[in-house]
């Protein structure tokens, strides 16, 4: 949600027996009162019982530093992998009831903390003397010098847990990006590319890596997206998350297997109805988590017969992306589920049978006053859904969020802690559509943005909010429509395409697929989509452009942008503001310095909260 700033991972771990349950927890600095800043983060591990909630330990992080990772020793402990941004390096350390004890220090980032099946050694990914923190999402590095001649790589490494020296176990051209160990600890199974770890993933293959000699050998090279590499219990098997994906960090597709020993993958889910997020052992097969619909849920998959017909476990709220940690055995679980209205809450237990142990609310969190309906239209022989959020006020008027991706998909999630419940306290009724091409409802919903962006997915949209607007009695010429990324240029798009809304909002935009090509730094995830690059196929990016409509555009249009955005440059954002000035549209640009594709600084987001909410007053209320 554009004004929000990016929510810190919980990185949630349950212990192999399941007893204890591990996470990071915000502690809030005070912004002063009446200062118009977000308060400040700080954080800290804490250990609860998995049965009864009850906090055994809590343990801060070091003054400014961010959890990179957790992993639950099977002796006792936690290892804790702690970034400090400034330095950018990280801690690894071992905590307990006793005390602290360093493992390593890395000169870089760290994350994907694992043991190895015997405990006796630390696994994660490491990137030394990184230009930039790993992820699209992250503030790119200045382009200056001579560009491309040096390139971060994300490497497995591996550490005692007596501590010692750390080693870089493969190869130092080589982007590892998830990874699972091996049954008897000899090496690894991995997704990895080459080239640069940001633009690689959409082309990413599944690897096999030997601790011992250091060599790798390719497993399978699919045809799809890929992540959550999982071994199965028979050590001979492995599984994964394949499908179409515009995000790593959306991940949703179908399970496939392959054997180790390398071999065709064969899609152990095809027609599955949602989409599996996350995967896990459990027994002879595999547990995950999927979205089903606009569910959360849990499942269990056969590696043979593949899903089960009912899940274990589902949900009407939302489970927090990367928060679902399983036992050993695949039977117990803890995660964090939300809604919009209710804020973020641990349950764990029995995978069929989780129990709520312990609320997450953060302080000074607003409390949500608002009524949530799920609503359905249908469009183009398709059946789509969005949620409908109102004030218990009269709302003075409507605001359309198109979500990123284009997969990815509106969950219920808490909206007490961003601009949603800020716009909600200030009389405004919100709509968050579900177009096709979102996640959760399968892999042909979501191929049905291939080489259509902006087509039927806006139509869908455009018809979802006349619908909402009847549904909410919000008068037609009381809508606007905000959106970031991919969202961002729906709003772009729709300027020239629509006159429903009286006011626009699009951060991070595209406003020239073509230009666009040649000036992101993530620029693999445009061939799954567009089906071929903007060298051998211009015509069909050039369709698709905002700028291609600027002499239709009238509405007044608010953009901003992160300085060192990667995957949205702060080009984009200006060529379609030059050209709406041009057009004589009112609209305004602000780009934030130092930040990147997610507008994290407190003092930014408090900024961008205010200049949405002012331009919401000035085109939708007065």
């Amino acid at each position: 949600m554009p004004g929000a700033a990016q929510a810190a991972t919980r990185f949630v771990t349950l212990s192999a027996d399941g007893t204890q349950v591990a996470s990071f927890e915000p502690v809030q600095a005070d912004a002063g009162k009446g200062s118009g800043t977000k308060a400040a983060r700080g954080y800290r591990l804490v250990v609860r019982d998995a049965g009864t909630g009850a906090v055994r330990l809590s343990w801060p992080l070091c003054a400014g530093c961010q959890g990179s990772g957790l992993a639950i020793a099977p002796g006792g402990g936690v290892a804790v992998l702690a970034l400090e941004p400034r330095s950018r390096t990280t801690s690894v350390t071992l905590v307990d009831a006793q005390g602290e004890r360093p493992l390593s220090l890395i000169a870089g980032t760290a994350a994907s903390p694992r043991w190895s099946p015997d405990g006796r050694v630390l696994g994660f990914l490491a990137t030394i003397w990184p230009r930039k923190e790993p992820g699209a999402v992250q503030p790119g590095s200045p382009l200056t010098g001579e560009i491309g001649a040096r390139v971060d790589v994300q490497r497995f490494a591996t550490v005692p847990v007596e501590g010692g020296a750390t080693r870089l176990n493969s190869p130092a051209n080589l982007y590892l990006y998830d990874y699972d160990w091996l049954p008897d600890g000899s090496g690894v199974v991995a997704t990895a590319a080459d080239g640069v770890g940001d633009a690689s993933w959409w082309s990413a293959r599944l690897v096999a890596l030997d601790l011992r000699s250091g060599g790798v050998r390719d497993i399978a090279r699919p045809a799809t997206q890929i992540a959550a590499p999982t071994m199965l219990a028979d050590g001979r098997t492995v599984a994964f998350i394949g499908g179409l994906m515009s995000d790593r960090v959306s991940i949703s597709g179908d399970v496939w297997t392959v054997p180790l020993a390398g071999g065709e993958p064969v899609d152990r889910t095809p027609g599955f109805a949602g989409g599996v997020t996350g995967l896990s052992r459990r027994g002879s097969g595999l547990v995950g988590t999927a979205v089903l619909g606009v569910k959360g849920a849990i499942v269990a998959i056969d590696p043979v017969r593949g899903a089960a017909d009912a899940p274990l476990w589902s949900t009407p709220q939302g489970i927090e992306a990367n928060s679902a940690s399983f036992d050993a055995r695949g039977e117990q679980m803890a995660l964090v589920a939300q809604d919009f209205t209710t804020p973020p809450h641990l349950l764990a237990g029995p995978v069929g049978a989780p129990r709520d142990i312990a609320s997450l609310a953060e302080e000074g969190a607003i409390p949500v006053a608002a009524d949530v309906r799920s609503l359905e239209w249908e469009r183009g022989g398709q059946r789509l859904q969005g949620w409908l959020l109102t004030p218990k006020a009269k709302a003075k008027g409507l605001v359309v969020e198109a979500h990123g991706g284009p997969v990815a998909v509106s969950l219920p999630d808490y909206a007490g802690d961003d601009l949603r419940g800020e716009l909600l306290a200030a009389g405004y009724a919100l709509f968050l559509p579900n177009p096709r091409g979102s996640a959760g409802r399968g892999e042909a919903f979501k191929a049905l943005v291939r080489r259509d962006f902006g087509g039927g997915d806006l139509a869908d949209i455009l018809t979802g909010t006349t619908e909402a607007a009847r549904a909410a009695g919000i008068a037609s010429d009381r809508l606007a429509m905000l959106g970031t990324s991919y969202g961002g240029f729906l709003a772009m798009l729709a300027n020239g395409r629509t006159r429903l809304f009286r006011a626009l909002i699009a951060g991070g935009g595209i406003a020239d697929w073509q230009s666009y090509y040649g000036q992101n730094e993530i620029g693999g995830w445009m061939m799954p989509f567009f089906g071929a690059s903007a060298y051998d196929d211009p015509a069909i990016y050039a369709a698709a452009s905002p700028m291609a409509l600027i002499r239709q555009a009238k509405t007044p249009t608010l953009l901003f942008v992160g300085e060192r955005d990667i995957e949205t440059p702060p080009a984009q954002s200006l060529q379609y503001w030059r050209g709406l000035r041009a057009m004589g549209v009112p609209t305004t640009l602000v780009i934030y310095p130092g930040e990147g594709h997610a507008i994290t600084d407190p003092k930014a987001v408090g900024d961008l909260e205010r200049r949405i909410l002012d331009w919401l007053d000035q085109w939708v209320a007065s």
